[in-house]
Order: structure tokens, then C-alpha cells, then sequence
């Protein structure tokens, strides 16, 4: 049936048949993969712009469809097909351009990225492609992001928090960064919410990613728009192990964690303060970096952090009392279970109590069992 098909598309051509727009076999020949139908299309002056193609937004504005993406899109869809990757660099090499621009100025990089993964399996000869075809690395969406954003920040599941750690595109695209020209931008690029690759990094859990990223010389301190910190993201995602290293590698502990609709996809928690912190009813508030390591029970975290916090005030009977006032009794357990100090244990703590009457005080019914 192809072959037919084919043939008959020869005859067509060879008669010198005009190939109409309206049918916009081009389109159709590159989101399918046919190779053979491309290069013959192609040959005969097909052209790589359908207008009638274009199309409206949510705004109402309206978009050309690029062919680029157009191919791009086709070559996520099976990124082991050779014919379609040939299909890209045929278009190439007609004219296409690279570079266009979609919905929200998203380039083709920016979309095969998005739909990148952390498989180590997973072919990047797409997005190999578009880089040595001129794609550029350096390009800024509506949202002021990277294609190396959204390797971490995926469009429409930005408030997935679950572990990936691609560290094979995020490698390639940091090394085409640092080959060809930037434009201004770099590894530590803010989006529109003043996000940095090394916050959305921080909040799938990316540790060797981050590592990365901080080896290329990303802020381990920077601050969104919020006031969250990379470490306050991974807090937020609950990635325990991407919190140690990016607390053995410097990152203050002195923050708060502020939570983000952009990124909490969670059902606000309400986190119990201690006396004159914040107002318990708004439920929004920051709360301290130390509750919420209490709150993922992270009790190697918080030996590893307690010192430094020690450095900003929080002394070990207080951060015992801010366990008990959040009802984490076994993780209060934990860390007295530990420490060998008996001056730190004699250490008074709210309206002068000792960690006793703390407990007495503090601990419900039931929390302690």
C-alpha cells in the first residue's frame, strides 16, 4: 500500500502537478516520519510554510506552526527512529529554521528537553540534532526559562516532585552552554519566579545534577522570588539525600522555607510554631528550614545541620522543644537518645522550663506512643 501510495505521489509530481497548500502534504509526510515522502516533497519545491496552519492560543494570539517543531514533536514521539531524526536534518537543510518559536517562545530545544527523561537509555540524539543543526542552548521562553530548565520543570506537571535525576541532558546541554555563545545567560538563569535550574534540580531530587550545576559555578544560596533557597526546595520535595550534599557543600541553613504554589503541589500543612513565630491560622507563612526537616523526620539532617544551627541560635534543647510543639516525640527521642552533652540537656528553653516540663507541657495525649 505505501509503495502505491508512493508512486502514485511520483506520477503526480512528475507531471509537474502543483503540491497545494491546502492539503499540506509536507506536514503531514513530517509528523508521520516518511522520509522518502519528505526528501521527494522537497525536491520538488515544497514549501516549508503553511499558513493556513496557523493557529490561536488561549490569549487569542496566533502562532505559526513551524516545521521544526513540527518534526521535533515527531521525533519524541520515538526517539529510536533514525528516518525521523533524518526527516529534521533534511528539513535543516532545506531551510527550515531551528530557531522559530512557538507558543510561549519555546524554540524546538526547549521541547524536546521538556519531554527528555532521567532514563540513562534514553537516546539524546534529538536533542544532539537540534544543537549541531544551531539550535540555540541560550534561548529564553515567555517564562524567562532555559531548555535546561525544564529538564527538572516539566510543562504541565510543574508541581511533580517525584525523583529524576537526568543527569545526561543536563551534562550536554551545560557543555553546549560552554562551547557556543550565551547571550547573557548561564547556568544560573532565574525564571520569571526568580527559579534557577538549581532550584527545580533541588526539588526532583537531582543530586548529581546539582552537583553539576554547582561545579559550573550555580549560587547554592540564590533565592527565588519567594525567598527559598535550593535547599528549601528540596525540603519542600522531600529529597533527604539531595539535602545532605547540598548542606555538605555550604548551603545556609539560616533560611526559611516559604511554600510556593508554583511548586507545592501538596496540600498546604499546617505547622504547629513555637509562641510568637508566626500566626497558626495562616497556613501559607514560612516556616523554619529545622521544621521542616522535623516535618520529613529526617533525623540525619538534622544531626548533620544541628551545628550550624547552633552558629544562628537554635540551640539543642530548643530544637528539641520545636519536636516536641509539632508532636515529633520519636524524633525528639532520637536526637536526646544522642547527644552526650549534659550541659546541653540542663539548657532551659520557653518560659523557662526544662526539657522535662517541655514535654509536659507540650506533648498531647497519644503523641508519644
Amino acid at each position: 500500500m505505501y509503495f502505491c501510495i508512493f508512486d502514485l505521489l511520483q506520477i503526480v509530481l512528475e507531471n509537474k502537478e502543483k503540491v497545494h497548500q491546502r492539503s499540506c502534504p509536507l506536514y503531514d509526510a513530517v509528523e508521520r516520519g516518511n522520509l522518502e515522502v519528505v526528501k521527494l516533497l522537497l525536491a520538488n519545491g515544497a514549501e516549508l510554510y503553511s499558513k493556513q496552519l496557523d493557529y490561536k492560543d488561549k490569549a487569542g494570539k496566533k502562532h505559526r506552526k513551524e516545521l521544526a517543531h513540527v518534526a521535533t514533536l515527531a521525533c519524541m514521539g520515538n526517539r529510536n527512529d533514525k528516518d525521523r531524526r533524518q526527516v529534521l536534518k533534511e528539513l535543516v537543510r532545506a531551510g527550515a529554521n531551528l530557531n522559530a518559536v512557538a507558543a510561549r517562545s519555546r524554540n524546538p530545544l526547549h521541547l524536546s528537553v521538556n519531554g527528555s527523561t532521567d532514563d540513562a537509555n534514553e537516546a539524546l540524539d534529538l536533542e544532539v540534532a537540534l544543537l549541531r543543526g544551531g539550535c540555540r542552548v541560550a534561548a529564553l521562553d515567555k517564562r524567562g526559562r532555559l531548555p535546561l530548565h525544564y529538564a527538572f520543570v516539566k510543562v504541565g506537571r510543574h508541581r511533580d516532585s517525584g525523583r529524576a535525576d537526568p543527569i545526561e541532558v543536563v551534562s550536554l546541554l551545560v557543555e553546549a552552554m560552554e562551547e557556543g555563545p550565551t547571550e547573557g545567560a548561564s547556568v544560573d538563569q532565574e525564571d520569571e519566579f526568580g527559579a534557577r535550574p538549581l532550584h527545580y534540580a533541588a526539588y526532583r531530587g537531582a543530586t548529581v545534577s546539582c552537583l553539576l550545576l554547582l561545579q559550573k559555578g550555580a549560587d547554592i544560596n540564590a533565592v527565588d522570588k519567594k525567598g527559598n533557597t535550593p535547599l528549601a526546595y528540596a525540603v519542600m520535595g522531600e529529597h533527604e539525600g539531595c539535602a545532605l550534599v547540598l548542606l555538605q557543600k555550604g548551603a545556609s541553613v539560616n533560611v526559611s522555607v516559604h511554600p510556593a504554589d508554583m511548586v507545592d503541589g501538596k496540600k498546604p500543612v499546617k505547622y504547629r510554631c513555637l509562641q510568637g513565630h508566626f500566626d497558626q491560622k495562616d497556613t501559607r507563612r514560612p516556616y523554619s528550614l529545622f521544621q521542616g526537616i522535623i516535618n520529613n523526620d529526617w533525623s540525619g539532617v538534622a544531626h548533620v545541620a544541628l551545628r550550624q544551627f547552633e552558629s544562628f541560635g537554635l540551640t539543642f534543647a530548643r530544637a528539641v522543644e520545636v519536636a516536641f510543639h509539632m508532636q515529633k516525640v520519636p524524633f525528639a527521642k532520637n536526637l536526646l537518645g544522642k547527644q552526650v552533652s549534659n550541659k546541653k540537656l540542663r539548657d532551659r528553653v520557653t518560659n523557662d522550663r526544662d526539657l522535662l516540663a517541655c514535654f509536659a507541657y507540650e506533648c498531647k495525649k497519644g503523641s508519644y506512643k
